[in-house]
């Protein structure tokens, strides 16, 4: 049984508006604070409102947690939006670790206080998947919101 879920951010909640940019998330949030100091978030990102919601709506029934690589989601304007959906925001570099790496997922089982097999995680690297299910933990690909809603609902029975 799933107790607990745990998303990536960049590439699954938050977005590039510029749809030919090659880099980053973080890399262009640096540039632009190293640039100016300061920028208007939302000129440059957008989040996946949809999502969002979906993962609102799961918190009556499991814990649901934010994973990411760096710091970005500390953005005041996008911490108003997910900290009232997130129970916890982890990020791998507050671990020294690589989300490519098992060590990270190995801490937020801990910290969740479940058994690997009782999370599911969502990224849109293989690479960060593989890590996951190397300790037991449920992976799935995003893609597209369909995709990713249609295999939580028909594999985890989550609405």
């Amino acid at each position: 049984m799933i107790k607990a879920m745990i998303s990536d951010f960049s590439q699954v909640l938050l977005f590039v508006k510029d749809k030919t940019y090659q880099g980053t998330l973080n890399g262009l949030h640096k540039e632009l604070l190293d640039k100016s100091g300061s920028y208007s978030f939302f000129d440059y990102f957008e989040i996946n409102q949809e999502l969002l919601e979906f993962y609102r709506a799961q918190k009556s029934k499991l814990s649901v947690n934010l994973y990411t690589t760096g710091t970005i989601q500390n953005m005041p304007e996008i911490r108003e939006m997910i900290d009232p959906v997130f129970d916890n925001i982890f990020s791998a570099r507050e671990f020294n670790a690589e989300k490519s790496e098992p060590e990270g997922y190995k801490k937020i089982i801990k910290l969740l206080k479940i058994y690997s097999d009782e999370a599911i995680f969502i990224d849109d690297q293989e690479e960060n998947l593989i890590a996951a299910g190397k300790l037991g933990i449920h992976t799935l690909r995003y893609r597209t919101n369909k995709e990713l809603l249609e295999k939580l609902r028909m594999d985890y029975e989550l609405y």
